[in-house]
């Protein structure tokens, strides 16, 4: 499974390293884990194996799979294009800001991972 859901957690790591890798330094920048599982489940082929149960306690706990090897790389990619691209959405939306106080330790290591100027 490349994720887990759970109704406690809800999707708080990748099971595959570069995943778990876009998904730490989207996070910088506001990008949730829900979000990028989100475009894995409507772009990729694959998975979600559910359970649901509407009784109380509510529970929902969910596994996503992705079983050939070039969907995962398709999965990659797809997250770190939409995490870049999220990314210089809001560093042009709060440019202002960002000149203002300048970038945190995290979010200049972030950008680099990215690879996008922090020259704003």
């Amino acid at each position: 499974a490349l994720y887990k859901d759970d109704s406690a957690e809800g999707v708080d790591s990748f099971n595959d390293e570069v995943m778990e890798t876009i998904g730490w330094h989207s996070v910088e920048f506001d990008i949730t884990y829900r979000e990028l599982v989100e475009q894995l489940e409507k772009h990729c082929d694959g998975t979600l194996l559910c359970i649901e149960k509407e009784d109380e306690p509510y529970l929902f706990n969910g596994l996503g799979f992705i079983f050939q090897e070039d969907e995962v790389e398709k999965g990659r990619k797809l997250l770190k294009e939409f995490a870049k691209e999220r990314i210089l959405n809001k560093l042009e939306e709060e440019r202002d800001e960002y000149k203002k106080y300048g970038f945190s330790e995290e979010e200049l290591e972030s950008l680099n991972y990215f690879q996008i100027s922090s020259k704003i």
